[in-house]
């Protein structure tokens, strides 16, 4: 079944003493484009974290965001002290030149001015690594679970839009007969009264309805549109497959079209393009 490539994972967890937060976005990308927004402390694990969105979500455009909970912790945060000293000095030198109360600076409000907390570094354990690659891929299963639903709502889509261009095939055989029948009367027409050698007539009749015949792009156009429906019942998501498939589709429409030579058979082929597009259209945000 396909899956869309739009996706969203969330994950929250306690870790390494603190609330962490794990998001993962997806949407439709031709390659592979992944990017990360890490705590200091988890940028060493980047290229494990690179390959676990490869393996599992394989291509899009992924924003992976993964965030602490900020808050004074004596194990993970320790005071910049010399800067919270600038800090103070500057706002005791604003309250004189102001003239402000004293009793309005409130020494906790600089502990959340810019870069006043300092992480402390400290060597994540084996377990610790494991355990935070284990939410992680938790989260990129949400990923999936996600795009497998929106997968369901497109294949619904594409199927109904793809049996349409097949019903519309169908209709043409109907002025297909009566579209050759016009096209000898017209050329009968136009040569009435003219002295003409009848045989090099039949001749050119011949040639000019065997280039207008559509018998070949009729059957290849219904093999294209079954094969593109079987496709999209392989268990395996596969859209650039199906991408491939509709062009095929396409030329061959365009080629019915260049020699439909009668107006319905026109309008069902413009008919078939409309549906055409709308199927191009899912297929960008298919995995």
């Amino acid at each position: 079944m396909i899956q869309s490539m739009t996706g969203f994972g969330n994950v929250e967890f306690e870790w390494n003493g603190s609330k962490t937060d794990i998001q993962i976005r997806a949407i439709n990308s031709k390659n592979t484009d992944i990017r990360f927004r890490l705590p200091k402390e988890l940028e060493m694990l980047e290229p494990q974290l690179r390959s676990l969105c490869i393996e599992k979500l394989i291509r899009g455009k992924i924003d992976v965001s993964i965030s602490f909970e900020k808050g004074i912790d004596g194990d993970r945060y320790k005071i910049n002290t010399r800067l919270f000293t600038a800090y103070y000095e500057q706002i005791r030198e604003l309250q004189h030149q102001l003239n402000i109360d004293k009793k309005f600076l409130n020494y906790s409000n600089i502990l959340n001015f810019p870069d006043i907390l300092i992480p402390v570094e400290k060597e994540l354990q084996e377990q610790d690594i494991r355990l935070f690659l284990d939410r992680f891929e938790d989260t990129l299963d949400e990923v999936v679970r996600f795009r497998h639903t929106e997968g369901k709502a497109l294949y619904q889509d594409i199927s109904r839009n793809m049996k349409r261009i097949i019903a519309l095939l169908s209709s043409i055989d109907v002025h297909e007969e009566n579209r050759i029948q016009k096209i000898k009367e017209r050329l009968t027409t136009k040569l009435d009264g003219l002295e003409v050698d009848m045989n090099r007539y039949e001749q050119e009749i011949i040639y000019y309805l065997d280039k207008l015949d559509i018998n070949e792009e009729k059957v290849r156009l219904q093999k294209h549109c079954s094969y593109f429906l079987e496709t999209l019942e392989t268990p395996e998501s596969q859209g650039k497959k199906l991408g491939f498939i509709a062009q095929e589709i396409l030329r061959e429409i365009n080629t019915l079209g260049s020699k439909a030579n009668d107006a319905d058979m026109q309008r069902i082929v413009v008919n078939m393009k409309t549906e055409l597009e709308k199927v191009k259209e899912q297929l960008s945000n298919v995995l």
